[in-house]
């Protein structure tokens, strides 16, 4: 197998080289390619309008327009939910406490009303759960691991859950989404590259009834210029 250390060295004749690297996506290589035959699609129909509000600011300049309206049995209050852990510090690149606040979260909503899965008013179905690391592949790992020793394979299959890093949810939504930030106020790298913006992008729109935001850090903890994460 070849391994590709340096995509430069295959791409180095290429108008369009600085689209497949890191950060991009086949959008950009499209818009890059064809620049004057753009169309962007402004109906939003997947989160409900409180969630896709941010996004819509920051990335959209405002021109989303959010058409779904959860139904009543549908509907989760709040929509946004701040969950800040003040004591969570970090092991190389996971933090246990965020993990154990999600996975302790989670099984207050399998056992909900002391039935073995979250249903609707009606009783209709179960709601599905994502959970986004904004802090890389480990502490996906961890929370699989955990969160299967703590409500077991039947559940996790039931609620349809789906852990991984922002790029891996591209395509997906979940009707209630986790997003553990991971980082600690004594380690906050910079976001500030554009494939932060895209993973920001990606991981705040993925959502339809609740995003349930899990941090160990506070506004003051993000330093760095240009980072995505502040507000």
């Amino acid at each position: 197998d070849t391994r590709l250390d340096d995509p430069n060295e295959f791409l180095c004749n290429s108008p369009f080289r600085s689209s497949f690297l890191s950060g991009n996506s086949i959008l950009d290589l499209a818009a890059q390619a064809f620049p004057r035959n753009r169309v962007l699609l402004t109906d939003h129909y997947r989160c409900a309008p409180e969630l896709i509000a941010f996004c819509n600011r920051s990335f959209y300049k405002d021109k989303l327009v959010p058409l779904r309206l959860p139904t009543r049995a549908e509907k989760l209050a709040p929509s946004l939910v701040d969950l800040h852990l003040p004591g969570g510090t970090a092991t190389g690149t996971t933090n246990r406490q965020e993990v154990d606040a999600i996975v302790t979260r989670i099984e207050g909503l399998v056992i909900w009303n002391g039935i073995e899965g979250l249903v609707g008013e009606h009783g209709e179905t179960r709601r599905s759960i994502g959970i986004i690391s904004l802090g890389g592949g480990d502490q996906c790992r961890l929370l699989r691991t955990c969160l299967l020793d703590a409500i077991g394979a039947k559940a996790y299959q039931e609620h349809h859950i789906f852990i991984g890093e922002p790029p891996c949810f591209q395509g997906i939504e979940r009707d209630i989404i986790f997003l553990s930030l991971v980082c600690t106020p004594g380690a906050v790298p910079a976001q500030n590259k554009i494939e932060h913006l895209h993973d920001t992008n990606i991981a705040l729109s993925r959502a339809r009834d609740q995003l349930i935001l899990v941090r160990s850090i506070g506004r003051t903890h993000l330093v760095h210029a240009g980072d995505v994460r502040r507000p």
